[in-house]
C-alpha cells in the first residue's frame, strides 16, 4: 500500500471518514495512513499536542472522547480499533498501538506519561517443535480513572481496573483490580483500596526516613562501620532487634554482644544485667582490651 500523509482533510479526501462532534475543527494532528476506509469519530474537543496518527491498512477506526488531551503516538492496524473515553490526559509522548485484528480500550479521567500500550509483540516468538507461533495479540483495556506513571508498559491482554495506580517504570502483562496501586516488573499489586486524584489534596509534610534497627543486618562489619560513626542508638535497636529474633540478649554472637554494651554505654549507664553481659564477653574474649577497661571503671 502507498503511504500517504497529510492533516484530516486530506485523510478524508483519500477515501477515509471523520466524524466531529465539537465546535473547532482541530488541524493540529499528523495523519499517516496506508489503506483506505479508515474512520476517526471526535467528540467534543481535542487537543494534539505533537500527535501523529497512524492507519496501517484498512477500516481501522479511532474514537476519541470529548476534551481529551492527547501527546504522542497513536497507530492502529488493518481492521483495529483505539478508542479513548472523555477527558483522557497524556502529558508526555506515548505510543499506544492496536494492531493484528485488535482493540485498545481506554476509558475515561485517565493520566498518562510516557506509556507504551501494545496489542502485538510487533513480532514472532517460534515453538521450534512444531513451528507454531506462541505470543498471540490480544485486545487491552483500561478502565475509568487509571493512573499509568511515567515509562509504564501496557503489554498484550491486559486488564487495569477503574481507579488503580501503575507506578513508574512497571510493565503490566495481567490483570490489576479495581483501586490498587502496582507496581514492578511484572507489575504486582503492593497495596489495596487506593485510588488518586489529579487535584492535589492538602496532606501533612513527612520527615525523611530513618533506619530502625530492624533495618541493620547482623554483620560484624556494618556494625562497627556505625559504632565508628556514632550511631550508637541504632545499633543498640538493631542488637535488640536480632536478640528478639533469636530468642536472648546471650544468644547473640559475641562482637554483636560487645557491640550491644558499647553502644548501651554511650547512650547511658550500664545495669547489674549489662555487666553480666561483659562478663559474659570477656569469658569468650579474656583478652579483649576494651571490654576489660570498660569493666574496670
Amino acid at each position: 500500500m502507498k503511504k500517504r500523509t497529510g492533516t484530516l482533510r486530506d485523510f478524508i479526501l483519500a477515501g477515509n471518514e471523520v466524524s466531529f462532534d465539537c465546535e473547532d475543527y482541530p488541524v493540529d494532528a499528523h495523519l499517516v495512513w496506508y489503506g483506505t476506509g479508515n474512520y476517526i469519530k471526535i467528540s467534543g474537543n481535542i487537543k494534539f499536542n505533537q500527535t501523529r496518527i497512524t492507519f496501517i491498512g484498512n477500516e481501522g477506526r479511532l474514537i476519541l472522547g470529548a476534551n481529551c488531551s492527547l501527546k504522542g503516538y497513536l497507530v492502529i492496524g488493518d481492521g483495529c480499533l483505539i478508542n479513548i473515553g472523555k477527558r483522557v490526559f497524556i502529558n508526555r509522548v506515548s505510543d499506544i498501538r492496536a494492531l493484528e485484528s485488535c482493540e485498545v480500550h481506554i476509558g475515561k479521567d485517565c493520566l498518562f506519561a510516557d506509556v507504551g500500550i501494545f496489542t502485538s509483540d510487533m513480532h514472532s516468538v517460534i515453538n521450534l517443535s512444531n513451528e507454531t507461533r506462541v505470543n498471540n495479540p490480544q485486545s487491552i483495556k483500561i478502565e475509568n480513572n487509571v493512573w499509568l506513571a511515567e515509562s509504564v508498559r501496557v503489554s498484550k491482554g491486559s486488564l487495569i481496573g477503574a481507579g488503580s495506580i501503575i507506578g513508574g517504570r512497571s510493565i503490566v502483562n495481567g490483570k490489576i483490580p479495581p483501586c490498587c496501586l502496582a507496581v514492578g516488573s511484572p507489575a504486582r499489586v503492593v497495596k489495596e483500596g487506593v485510588t488518586w486524584n489529579q487535584n492535589r489534596l492538602s496532606a501533612d509534610s513527612l520527615k525523611a526516613v530513618e533506619f530502625t534497627g530492624g533495618d541493620i543486618p547482623l554483620n560484624k562489619e556494618v556494625i562497627r562501620y556505625l559504632i565508628n560513626n556514632k550511631r550508637f542508638r541504632l545499633v543498640y535497636e538493631a542488637m535488640n532487634h536480632h536478640a528478639g529474633i533469636i530468642g536472648s540478649l546471650e544468644k547473640l554472637p559475641v562482637f554483636a554482644l560487645w557491640y550491644y554494651i558499647l553502644a548501651k554505654s554511650k547512650i547511658t549507664s550500664l545495669g547489674n544485667d549489662d555487666k553480666i553481659l561483659l562478663d559474659l564477653v570477656l569469658k569468650k574474649s579474656p583478652n579483649h582490651k576494651m571490654a576489660l577497661a570498660l569493666r574496670g571503671k
